[in-house]
C-alpha cells in the first residue's frame, strides 16, 4: 500500500511540475516566435544592369567617311556702287531682306534708274556717306554647305586632302566657327564643288576621306558618350546577360557613319548602347 502510495504521490508531484511549467513553455515560444517577426533581413546585393540594348564589340575592316547634312547659303556678297548725288533724292523700291535680280529697278530718282548689278538677298543699304554709297546683296552664286558638325567630323575636315562626296565632287572647308555648344557641335561652311547646288537647298552627303584600314574593332556610335563637352570618351562594359561591369575609357581611331572604330576594348566584349541618352552630349 505504501509503495501504491508513493508511486501515486510521485505521478501527482510530476504532473503538477508539468502543469506549471507548461505556461511559462508556451509563453517562451510565443517570444520567439514575435523575435522572428522583427528579425531584419539580409541586405540585397544591388546590381547595375545595362542602359539600353547590349552589344558586342567585332572587329572588321573600314573605309573613312562621315555624313555632311545642311543648307546651302551665299558663299558671298556683291556689292552694288552708288553715286552720292544720285542717291540723295532715291525712291527705293525694295526693302532690306527681299530678292533682287541683275537688271531689276530698285531706286528711282528725279533724273535717273538705279538697277541691280546681282542676283541675291539685300542685306544693307548704305547711303549716308557721300564718299561710299552702295547696295549689299547676298548672292546666289557661288554657295556653301551650311552645317552642324562634332569635334571628331571637324578634325577630319581640318586634316584630309582628298574628300569627295559619293559622285566624287571635292570638298573643302572653308569655315569654322571657335564656338563649341554643350552637345561639342560646331558651325562649320563647306565647299561641294559642283554647279548643280542652289541657294536654300538642303542636302546630305556621305564623305569619304580615302582612308581604309584593317581588322578594327568597332562599336555602334551610340555607345560612345562623353561627361563634358571636348572631354575623353567612354563606354559601359556589360556581361552577356546585361549585368554592368565597368566604365572604360576609349579613343576614336576613325569613324563610318554609325559605327565607330575605337582602342582600348577587345573583340567579343559587351556594351550598353543607351547610357548615352541619359548623359546627354554628342
Amino acid at each position: 500500500m505504501r509503495l501504491v502510495k508513493f508511486i501515486l504521490n510521485g505521478l501527482f508531484a510530476v504532473l503538477l511540475l508539468l502543469v506549471l511549467a507548461l505556461p511559462i513553455v508556451l509563453l517562451f515560444r510565443i517570444s520567439q516566435a514575435e523575435i522572428e517577426k522583427y528579425t531584419v533581413p539580409s541586405a540585397p546585393v544591388l546590381q547595375q544592369t545595362a542602359v539600353g540594348g547590349i552589344v558586342q564589340a567585332y572587329e572588321t575592316d573600314m573605309e573613312e567617311s562621315f555624313l555632311l547634312e545642311g543648307v546651302f547659303v551665299s558663299a558671298g556678297d556683291g556689292f552694288v556702287e552708288l553715286d552720292y548725288e544720285q542717291v540723295r533724292n532715291v525712291r527705293w523700291l525694295v526693302k532690306i531682306g527681299d530678292e533682287i535680280q541683275q537688271g531689276q529697278e530698285v531706286g528711282i530718282t528725279p533724273a535717273d534708274k538705279i538697277l541691280s548689278t546681282h542676283n541675291g538677298i539685300l542685306t544693307e543699304i548704305h547711303t549716308d556717306s557721300s564718299e561710299n554709297c552702295y547696295l549689299r546683296v547676298q548672292l546666289f552664286s557661288p554657295v556653301v554647305l551650311s552645317c552642324r558638325i562634332d569635334a571628331w567630323t571637324l578634325s577630319v575636315l581640318q586634316k584630309s586632302h582628298n574628300l569627295v562626296t559619293s559622285e566624287n565632287e571635292p570638298v573643302s572647308l572653308v569655315y569654322a566657327s571657335q564656338l563649341i555648344d554643350d552637345d561639342g557641335m560646331v558651325d562649320v561652311l563647306v565647299s561641294i564643288e559642283s554647279e548643280k547646288y542652289s541657294y536654300g537647298q538642303s542636302a546630305s552627303f556621305r564623305i569619304t576621306t580615302g582612308r581604309s584600314f584593317k581588322s578594327l574593332i568597332v562599336l555602334p556610335k551610340n555607345c560612345l558618350y562623353q561627361k563634358f563637352t571636348n572631354g575623353p570618351w567612354y563606354v559601359r562594359q556589360v556581361t552577356e546577360n546585361g549585368i554592368f561591369i565597368a566604365e572604360r575609357q576609349v579613343k576614336i581611331e576613325m569613324q563610318d557613319g554609325s559605327i565607330v572604330a575605337v582602342s582600348g576594348i577587345s573583340e567579343g566584349e559587351y556594351f550598353d548602347s543607351g547610357y548615352k541618352a541619359i548623359v546627354g552630349g554628342s
